[in-house]
């Protein structure tokens, strides 16, 4: 179990959170003759002014292979039906053998009603967004093991048209019905191939109130009418994903194929990049030894699927990754990664002016070294970060452009016989934009400590760094921070933070200059 309050003060700049709020979270698991009682909870000040309820309870018991949901949880059947989504309510698995069977129902939103009056009030869109009570079940059927298993499920979920007094006027939000199918295999084979599929197909109605469909029976309109009533707003949506991976002690393949529909949406997710189709193909490799682990991407997206865009966009998609370590004691990480968006003509031919045309890459070297001695450890780190995203489109190329250096050079030591702990870091940041060229160059000191025999754990540190903006000198940006942990016998923890920032401003051009206190109280208890 958590505890927190928190405390918060600011001037010179609109505050960015509540002047005072409070978490009580927990997670706990109780078994009683072969009975495991798996629980959590979270409650929170903000459900007086909150969009969705922010207090939160539920507890997952499992007996043998029967597991029962109840209260606010989570399941996911499928990424393209049931995925992560919170709900309230209740739940069961069984997984008996090689059978799997899954259920579920409940709230997936509860209704908020629109307050046009504090709207007006508010034009900075911090005001609960209208919502209609959602309820929805699900239904999983499987067979197998984790190594091989087939899982069919379904997904339906709708709104209640009448859990909103009035029809929002402010917002523009629709009472929808969901339904869908989704279809999960795992197949391993030849002892280092496996294949993975998943896929899905949803029948969505925006407006529950619209016209009832009346156009001739299709085997599209004879799904819809098995799972929900069909009207003019209602789409049908398919996508799926497959990854083919092959893989042994050293060496590793994997090919991944995605096709999703242009809005493609359930009601048992909260997004999904759509409009996409996606190939690609991830090799591995690592020495006998694992000294050397080297691991790269390279793929090809594309949009405009059902070539209604006026513009196809190709996206080139790759990434290096590599660590080297000849050594414990030393070693050197490298990353690269490369990705490309260009267009093609869809419904309407593009011109050098309005045509998308873009290249970000990103470059990041980290080596390190750890000297260690009987009394002490000694640790170097250097960090080099490049950024640059390149708008080859003639006229954006001088107002999108931007390139990002980041060099940071860190030291740490621990001193064994103390409980000592100190490290400190330079580092110099350089931005630049259309605008100009912004430049962030400091360094950090830092001190930890235990004390009363190792049950209080104490740190602080400082942060300062030297803004420029153009050339000319932009002010200064100094921030302190501490905290405390005091162990109070094997199950009591409390703890103590206090972060205070001060930002000095000389132009404006980047920042306004302000002060920005954040204090934090806690306790927790482990059962």
């Amino acid at each position: 179990m958590d505890i927190r309050g928190i405390g918060y003060a600011v001037s010179g700049i609109e505050p960015r959170r509540s002047p005072l709020s409070y978490i009580i979270s927990g997670n706990a698991t109780v078994t009683v003759k072969g009975l495991a009682l798996p629980f959590s909870f979270q409650f929170s000040e903000q459900q007086r002014d909150f969009r969705q309820p922010f207090n939160q309870f539920g507890v997952s018991p499992t007996y043998k292979w029967i597991r029962v949901h109840l209260g606010y949880r989570s399941l996911s059947y499928s990424r393209y039906t049931l995925d992560g989504h919170q709900f309230l309510g209740a739940g069961i698995d069984l997984t008996p053998g090689k059978f799997r069977f899954s259920a579920m129902w409940g709230r997936f939103l509860k209704a908020v009603q629109e307050d046009t009056t504090k709207q007006q009030q508010q034009h900075n869109n911090n005001f609960p967004y209208a919502a209609y009570d959602r309820y929805g079940y699900g239904i999983k059927l499987g067979y197998g093991t984790p190594a091989n298993f087939f899982d069919l499920s379904f997904f339906k979920a709708k709104d209640r048209e009448s859990s909103v007094r009035n029809n929002p006027v402010e917002q523009y939000v629709q009472p929808g019905e969901n339904a869908g199918i989704g279809l999960r295999t795992h197949l391993s084979f030849l002892k280092r191939l496996t294949l993975d599929v998943d896929a899905g197909v949803s029948a969505y109605t925006r407006d529950t109130r619209a016209d009832l469909v009346s156009a001739e029976e299709t085997p599209l309109v004879n799904f819809a009418k098995g799972i929900l009533t069909p009207r003019v707003s209602t789409s049908i949506y398919y996508a799926g994903d497959a990854t083919l991976q092959y893989r042994d002690r050293q060496f590793g393949l994997a090919l991944k194929y995605g096709y999703i529909l242009p809005d493609y949406k359930t009601m048992g997710m909260y997004y999904m990049q759509t409009d996409v189709e996606r190939v690609t193909l991830i090799p591995s490799f690592n020495n006998k030894k694992n000294t050397f682990q080297v691991r790269a991407s390279v793929g090809k997206e594309h949009d405009n699927l059902q070539r209604k865009k006026l513009a196809r966009t190709d996206r080139l998609v790759g990434s290096f990754n590599c660590n080297v370590s000849p050594k414990p004691h030393y070693g050197i990480s490298l990353s690269y990664s490369n990705y490309g968006i260009t267009q093609k003509p869809g419904l309407k031919s593009l011109s050098d002016t309005t045509r998308l045309d873009q290249v970000t890459h990103s470059i990041v070297a980290t080596p390190r070294y750890t000297w260690q001695r009987s009394s002490s450890i000694h640790t170097f780190v250097f960090v080099f970060c490049d950024q640059t995203l390149n708008d080859n489109n003639k006229l954006n190329t001088q107002h999108f452009n931007m390139t990002t250096v980041n060099n940071t050079l860190s030291y740490s030591v621990f001193l064994n016989g103390s409980g000592v702990g100190i490290n400190a870091s330079a580092y110099k940041v350089n931005t630049k934009v259309s605008v100009g060229v912004t430049t962030s160059t400091g360094g950090t000191l830092g001190l930890s400590k235990n004390l009363l025999k190792n049950r209080l754990s104490s740190a602080a540190g400082v942060n300062y760094s030297i803004n420029t903006f153009a050339g000319a000198n932009d002010g200064s940006t100094l921030q302190l921070n501490t905290n405390h942990v005091l162990a109070a016998g094997r199950r009591n923890r409390f703890r103590a933070d206090l972060v205070y920032t001060l930002n000095n401003s000389k132009s404006g051009a980047l920042n306004r200059s302000f002060h920005e206190l954040l204090v934090t109280i806690g306790y927790s208890y482990q059962f």
